[in-house]
């Protein structure tokens, strides 16, 4: 049964002299009518709360939130000061009000807390003989009065309200209206019209402002016109420089293809090469309009020599080193009959280097060539090769002919020591010759970049030795342009493939 009081019990066990527990004894002291007192303050809109430590209400004007019996409860059934408490982040606030304050009892803590649906203002003391707080919740509104705000917000608004009138008017009379003719003349400015001018010269910043903006689009406008007479004499120049470099170039480009020409009509005609080979194939694709690759059939008392040189270097000093290394060629070739073809490769490189007259002054350079020579009978065929090796297709098997490791008219690059194979191969109506400059095996080409190589020609032949050589000469044009795709061509391609069968000696 609640008693309807509150007070303060003291207990204390009673025990013999020997320590042994006899009972206990107690009595309360009655705080109901300080509690009553100390509530009823008297003042409308201030409220007084008595809490313990754990902000169990131990005195409130609404009994109903008086927590009886708090020390004897378990803590979490206890109604606390928390309850009351909507918002939490108040309840984190009061919670450290409340620790700040059992650590420095002298201490007085203010915070507005919302309570009852509204916030008020709280102040907290702490009673260190009870552990108790006293907790006084202030109603603002109840104590000074809404009316008395509102009249007061009223008067403030409506001074606001004038002031920006009036701050609005100077900056549209003073400001503003001085600033449109300079944002407009700054717009006739950017769209190139400079003589657009301000008329507003009053002594202060907007009036030195628009004496500046004048002083610049004068600036302006002088710089452009100088700028715009500069670039119209440059472009008069460049327009007579392009013209002299269309005309230079022109001449260069009518020089090289008079010169591709030239190079060409070294080159055997169709009618010579059906003269003397029953069936023969040709690619020659210099980098460039000319380049340094030829090949040649030279008519003897015997039969015919046949041949594919790679000269040093490509376009226009590969084809000048062309022209000379043909002519150091015929010119050996000439009445050299029976002559073995490795003497006549070392005549050619005795004769080029003499022809070539290297000089102690030419350093760094090294011209030479690289040669593959056949010479052709009506009994058997010859090959001996310095650089250019011989592929031999038939019987379903591609074979080798591996030439000397060294170069011809070198000075310094040769290898002279290397000696000179010649081989002596029967005619055969089923096999075929093919003599290839190093342009085609190291092509570049594929998704890495590899070069074309010896092994992927050795298969195409093999693939291709059921075709003719005119289709096998469309065969490897196409496959080297599929191999090649955007990689450019390195050096000069030449090809040269001839069947190995009798002359017809009415042709020689």
């Amino acid at each position: 049964m609640a008693l309807d009081v509150t007070k303060v019990w003291i207990n204390t066990q009673i025990r013999t002299k020997d320590g042994r527990y006899l009972g206990m004894a107690g009595t309360g002291m009655d705080l109901t009518t300080f509690v009553h007192e100390f509530i009823k303050n008297g003042h409308d809109g201030v409220t007084n709360i008595l809490i313990d430590d754990s902000a169990a209400i131990q005195a409130h004007p609404n009994r109903e939130y008086i927590d009886l019996n708090s020390q004897t409860k378990d803590a979490k059934v206890r109604f606390t000061l928390f309850n009351l408490l909507s918002v939490p982040q108040d309840r984190v606030a009061l919670q450290t009000a409340i620790a700040e304050l059992q650590a420095a009892p002298e201490q007085v803590k203010t915070l507005f807390l919302t309570l009852d649906g509204h916030v008020q203002l709280v102040g907290l003391a702490y009673l260190p003989e009870m552990h108790w707080l006293n907790v006084t919740v202030m109603d603002l509104d109840k104590l000074i009065g809404g009316q008395i705000f509102s009249s007061l917000i009223l008067v403030l608004v409506l001074a606001l309200f004038v002031c920006l009138l009036i701050v609005t008017w100077i900056l549209q009379t003073l400001v503003l209206k001085r600033l449109d003719p300079l944002d407009g003349a700054a717009r006739q400015v950017a769209a190139g019209n400079y003589s657009a001018r301000l008329t507003d010269k009053r002594n202060d910043e907007i009036g030195r402002l628009a004496v500046g903006f004048n002083r610049m689009a004068e600036t302006i406008r002088d710089n452009t016109s100088l700028l715009e007479e500069r670039v119209q004499q440059r472009t008069e120049e460049l327009h007579s420089a392009n013209l002299q470099l269309e005309q230079k170039n022109k001449q260069i480009l009518d020089s090289i293809r008079y010169a591709r020409m030239i190079q060409s009509a070294i080159l055997p005609r169709y009618d010579l090469l059906s003269r003397y080979l029953a069936e023969h194939m040709v690619i020659w694709l210099p980098r460039d309009v000319v380049g340094g690759d030829f090949y040649f059939l030279q008519p003897d008392d015997d039969g015919c020599y046949i041949g594919v040189v790679d000269c040093t270097g490509h376009g226009i000093p590969g084809a000048f080193m062309s022209m000379t290394a043909n002519a150091v060629i015929r010119q050996v070739l000439t009445g050299s009959r029976n002559k073995p073809l490795s003497d006549l490769l070392l005549s050619i490189d005795e004769q080029l280097r003499l022809t070539l007259q290297h000089s102690p002054d030419s350093v760094g350079l090294d011209y030479g060539l690289d040669i593959g020579l056949c010479r052709l009978s009506a009994a058997e065929v010859e090959y001996a090769g310095c650089g250019v090796d011989l592929y031999l297709s038939g019987a379903g098997e591609v074979q080798r002919l591996s030439s000397a490791h060294r170069g011809l008219g070198y000075k310094r690059r040769t290898r002279r020591d290397k000696s000179i194979t010649t081989y002596r191969l029967p005619l055969t109506a089923d096999r075929r010759c093919y003599l290839v400059s190093d342009g085609l095996l190291d092509q570049s080409g594929e998704p890495n970049g590899y070069g074309f190589g010896r092994q992927r020609f050795q298969q195409l032949l093999l693939q291709w030795q059921s075709l003719s050589l005119t289709e096998q000469q469309a065969k490897l044009v196409e496959e080297l342009t599929r191999y090649q795709g955007d990689f450019p061509q390195r050096d000069d391609i030449t090809v040269f493939g001839f069947a190995i069968s009798p002359l017809s000696r009415g042709s020689v």
